[in-house]
Parts: C-alpha cells; sequence; structure tokens
C-alpha cells in the first residue's frame, strides 16, 4: 500500500515500526521524542480495522499502536538540524548556476562537454540524511533554504515571488555550492563575466519590486 502525504502530525495514528522510526530520527538529531510528542499508546482490538497514516499498513489486533502529535516548532528544529548541509536551492543557486551554463554551453563546440550545474533531488538529500522513506514527504514540507527562504517560510501573501519546496525540488549541498565557487573563480572568459552581471542585474530587479 502506498504511503499516506502527511501534512504534519497532529492525532496521527502510527504503527510502533513508524513510531519507533520517527523517534530515531529525532534522536539522531538532538531531540528526544517521548518528550517532545504528546502520544498515548492503545492496543488494536480484535476485529478492528485500524490503519496506521504513516505506511498504511493495518494494525494486527493485540498490537501496540500510537495517537501522536508533535507540534511544528519541534519538527522544523528537527527539520533545520537535518537540512544544515544545504546550501541553497533551485531558486536561488540554481538560477545563477542557469545563468552560466546558458553562456558557456552556446559557444560549445559539436565534442565539447556541456557544463553540468545539476544538483540533487530534495527527497534525495533527506534520504540520505536518514529520513526514512514513508517521512520524507512531510519533512521536505519543513525544509528552508538558508540562502533566499524558499520553503517553509515561503509566503505568497507577503512576497508574490515566494516559492516553496517539496520532495521533487533541486537543492545543493554547502560542498557543492563551495566546489562549485572554486571551479567558477578559476574561470575568466566574458561568458562568465555577463553571466555574474545578469544575475547581480536580477538580483537588483527582484529587491526593488
Amino acid at each position: 500500500m502506498k504511503a499516506l502525504q502527511l501534512g504534519s502530525i497532529t492525532e496521527t495514528t502510527m504503527c510502533s515500526f513508524c513510531w519507533g522510526d520517527l523517534a530515531e530520527i529525532f534522536d539522531k538529531n538532538r531531540h528526544n521524542l517521548l518528550e517532545d510528542a504528546g502520544y498515548e499508546v492503545q492496543i488494536a482490538e480484535l476485529g478492528d480495522s485500524t490503519i496506521c497514516e504513516v505506511c498504511s499498513q493495518k494494525i494486527n489486533s493485540h498490537e501496540d499502536y500510537y495517537i501522536v502529535t508533535v507540534d511544528d516548532a519541534d519538527l522544523v528544529e528537527v527539520v533545520d538540524e537535518i537540512s544544515k548541509l544545504i546550501g541553497g536551492c533551485e531558486h536561488c543557486e540554481g538560477s545563477e548556476r542557469g545563468h552560466l551554463a546558458h553562456n558557456y554551453n552556446k559557444d560549445l563546440g559539436p565534442d565539447e562537454a556541456e557544463m553540468d550545474v545539476s544538483g540533487e533531488s530534495l527527497s534525495s538529500y533527506l534520504s540520505d540524511q536518514g529520513v526514512p522513506d514513508n517521512y520524507i514527504a512531510l519533512f521536505a514540507g519543513y525544509v528552508n533554504c538558508p540562502r533566499c527562504g524558499s520553503g517553509r517560510d515561503a509566503d505568497p501573501r507577503d512576497d508574490p515571488s515566494a516559492q516553496g519546496l517539496d520532495v521533487h525540488s533541486e537543492i545543493f549541498t554547502v560542498s557543492d555550492v563551495n566546489f562549485f565557487g572554486v571551479m567558477i573563480s578559476m574561470m575568466s572568459p566574458p561568458y562568465i563575466i555577463t553571466a555574474v552581471s545578469q544575475v547581480a542585474m536580477d538580483l537588483a530587479l527582484s529587491m526593488r519590486t
């Protein structure tokens, strides 16, 4: 069965396995689920059809399950710890790289390799950080880009250009951003200067609107 797409953890029914997975990811990121969550333990009665809202599996009779609520503030702290290696997203770092790649690639010869400016998906990053598959969509909704603020804090009512992030969003790690910056600093052709000038112009225009 396909896992449900949780938007928050509010009176969420969890099997013991999903509770254990959540407790482990909290523990790895300096939080204690037993202290942070409001929860109650129940036992599935014979004939019950209780379903885990995280993994969508039926909870067998006589098995323990949990009714769990976790404050958004606690989830934010855990996700911020998990995402501390993110250095940018598709809306900032990705946009700048796109300008650079365009100016570089347009003058390439037929046998020359194009500049690779790709990052990785947010879902891949979260998985690499140990987030269980069933929680990746939930955690992705709480990620905030440390550079441009895209993600959970983006509010189109305050900023029409605000952008959200989801599991498919492209992100760039701090080490990747630093490496790419060093690589670009070693290149000085006019297309680099043109691209940087265009990025600066775009940023200036965005600050005026």
